[in-house]
């Protein structure tokens, strides 16, 4: 954009549309992380096999996982990332 020129008018359904899709992610995200985290409690409850080490494994397949997403969508994923992580720490150690 130039500076002499005034900005383009951005449709509120432009904005609204960007905004649905972003809280859809951040949902999705919580919801999966909630369930990543619940699901890996669940088998160390039966074994406590998950120290420091399997904890940081299973944060960089996450990691890897959201990489993928962001390749195969083209979008910027960085908070529906960051709400993954969240919401798997959140279930940590229940």
């Amino acid at each position: 954009m130039r500076r002499d020129q005034p900005p383009r008018p951005v449709a509120v359904g432009d904005v609204v549309a960007v905004y649905s899709e972003a809280v859809d992610a951040w949902t999705a995200s919580q919801v999966i992380g909630h369930a990543f985290g619940a699901a890996f409690n669940m088998l160390d409850s039966r074994s406590c096999f998950i120290e420091t080490v399997e904890r940081e494994e299973l944060f960089d397949a996450l990691d890897h996982v959201a990489d993928e997403a962001q390749t195969a969508t083209g979008r910027d994923l960085t908070a529906a990332r960051a709400a993954l992580v969240e919401a798997v720490n959140s279930v940590r150690d229940r």
